[in-house]
């Protein structure tokens, strides 16, 4: 059978290795209403949708959800209407579509619940340790030099020495929030210091009717409550679009960023 073309293989393996790779995959067949992974489950494969159409369901804080079809044909004036993604997915919505990386990735419980939507759904399905032997270290290797070039031009962190940029993001942990969801919330014990990948956040406080203040791509948050213990003192959010964000936690940000203290 052709090979789906898939974004994500197409950006680290050569076409030989990209052949190699589909045709180690196993074939499985899904009917109807079946689950193929769970939102908040360890992720122990990768998806390649080869016939069929499959429902993405992300399940916010808030308790809201929201919900995307993946698959061929489900694109276009008759698909669900467009909500944001979760990194898990790509943006093409065809035959080749997959799903399931980031959990090998990272480690990270799966960020979405996934069922079959057609009939019979038709994936091409790879292990966690050959995903990772074909795949893994390419993508840890690829991120780092991303976030690396990214920290570099992030304004306070400029006295950090390239060696001591290379340790923190060792510990970065990349998160992702969908419109208006918190993600530090007003008068709670801060556990993370944040700086903003994509989108913008916005700040808001208990008794102020109005925004207090926007922050864009390299701004940074939550360190104040981190470095003197206390609460934090405002609330932010993600703004009108879902943003993706970096962050480490209180240990690491006071090891690795402590020497930065007037600055931040």
């Amino acid at each position: 059978d052709q090979m789906p073309a898939n974004s994500l293989l197409c950006a680290y393996l050569e076409e030989d290795a990209r052949r190699n790779f589909v045709d180690s995959a196993a074939e499985v067949k899904v009917r109807r209403n079946e689950v193929i992974m769970r939102q908040g489950d360890k992720g122990n494969n990768f998806y390649l949708i080869k016939a069929g159409t499959c429902e993405v369901l992300i399940a916010e804080a808030d308790g809201t959800s929201s919900r995307r079809q993946l698959g061929p044909g489900a694109a276009g004036p008759r698909a669900s209407p467009r909500v944001p993604e979760p990194l898990t997915l790509p943006a093409g919505i065809r035959v080749g579509s997959s799903c399931g990386e980031l959990a090998l990735i990272t480690g990270n419980p799966r960020c979405a619940t996934v069922t079959a939507t057609s009939d019979e759904l038709v994936l091409l399905m790879v292990n966690r340790r050959a995903f990772m032997a074909a795949l893994g270290e390419q993508a840890n290797t690829r991120k780092a030099a991303m976030y690396e070039a990214f920290l570099g031009k992030v304004q306070f962190l400029e006295p950090l020495t390239r060696e001591q940029r290379s340790r923190m993001v060792d510990v970065l942990e990349e998160v992702e929030y969908a419109p208006r969801q918190p993600i530090i919330r007003e008068g709670e014990e801060g556990t993370h210091f944040y700086i903003l990948l994509e989108g913008e956040v916005s700040i808001t406080k208990s008794g102020q009717d109005s925004e207090l203040a926007r922050r864009g791509v390299g701004d940074y948050f939550g360190e104040l409550s981190l470095k003197t213990g206390a609460p934090t003192i405002a609330t932010v959010s993600a703004a009108d679009a879902r943003c993706k964000l970096v962050r480490m936690d209180r240990g690491c940000f006071l090891r690795l960023l402590g020497p930065l203290d007037s600055l931040l």
